[in-house]
């Protein structure tokens, strides 16, 4: 578990009934515990104790990535709207919280990440392979996640360190329907931007006709 536990919960909780007061540390990791297990009155108690919500274990993961590495939308929810939880935040590896729902499928958790918490980090490549979360969703062959990250802008034409796109990791590990799926929707976003190119050429060439 990522999560750093003392000796024993138990006698964590004898403390605190007995009045002691908890560290900062155990405050931060009870809130982890918290996330990863969906319990969203001891996350909500927990930072309301003194646990910062933004803080990053040893291996850099912060509660958003605790609650969405474990799917728990509610926690997702009450963290961003208001706990003030940052979505771009990344870990040790440039793992962002978005990219780990991606790359489970959790498509609603990867909605609630840009559009509640309105991440701008949808083409943020990790720092191992250089994959973005549109490469972890295709790669899995989560199709159902594509949909989220493309309309919020993930470039489908992204390059990992190796030159490898979604498509090309959706094909080596042998998904090949997502993969021609990936690159419809590729030709399809090329066409759009050259229509949308064609129609400001020729609104420019109007209003210049105007002047003359």
């Amino acid at each position: 578990s990522r999560v750093t536990k003392a000796d024993d919960e138990e006698e964590r909780q004898d403390a605190h009934t007995n009045g002691a007061a908890l560290t900062v540390q155990e405050l931060n990791e009870r809130l982890w515990l918290a996330c990863q297990i969906g319990d969203a009155d001891v996350v909500r108690s927990a930072i309301e104790q003194g646990a910062h919500v933004n803080c990053a274990d040893e291996n850099g993961w912060t509660a958003l990535h605790f609650a969405a590495n474990a799917n728990q939308i509610s926690v997702i929810q009450l963290l961003l709207m208001e706990k003030g939880a940052d979505p771009e935040l990344s870990d040790a590896t440039g793992v962002t919280a978005l990219m780990l729902a991606a790359s489970h499928g959790y498509t609603l958790a990867v909605e609630q990440l840009l559009v509640v918490g309105e991440s701008q980090n949808v083409n943020a490549h990790e720092t191992v392979l250089g994959l973005t979360a549109m490469h972890l969703a295709a790669a899995n062959n989560h199709v159902h996640t594509f949909r989220p990250l493309y309309l919020h802008g993930a470039d489908l034409l992204a390059e990992d360190f190796s030159g490898r796109t979604p498509e090309m990791c959706a094909r080596l590990q042998g998904y090949y329907s997502t993969a021609e799926r990936l690159a419809m929707m590729a030709v399809g976003d090329a066409e759009t931007e050259a229509s949308f190119r064609e129609l400001k050429r020729a609104s420019l060439t109007a209003e210049e006709a105007a002047i003359a």
